[in-house]
């Protein structure tokens, strides 16, 4: 009971995070702001691309980004790439993203 408690309200504050208003008037548009870093060293990573169903955007010098979603969109994920990194996917545009470098090749191709 308790689980099923916490993983409710975890599911309400996601919900709420993904469709925070744009600005204090009413435009039909949300804004969602957040970075891009390295996982492992936590360094920002300028020049990501975030992508939703609507728009892309690339993250700036310190890896923030805007992206905006529409009152009506049923679909929030979001889409984060780097050169160099694996490409994530969320259920919506998360404040801190956390990109992981692409395994180094460890296959041995020396021939013998």
């Amino acid at each position: 009971m308790k689980k099923a408690i916490i993983l409710l309200l975890s599911s309400f504050l996601l919900l709420v995070a993904c469709k925070t208003p744009a600005s204090s008037e009413h435009t039909g548009f949300y804004k969602q702001t957040g970075h891009v870093v390295d996982a492992e060293t936590g360094i920002p990573l300028p020049g990501a691309t975030v992508t939703n169903f609507r728009e892309s955007v690339q993250t700036d010098k310190e890896g923030g980004y805007t992206i905006s979603y529409h009152t009506y969109d049923s679909d929030l994920r979001v889409f984060v790439s780097h050169p160099g990194y694996v490409t994530d996917t969320f259920g919506c545009a998360p404040m801190l993203v956390r990109l992981h470098p692409m395994p180094k090749d460890t296959s041995d191709t020396k021939q013998r």
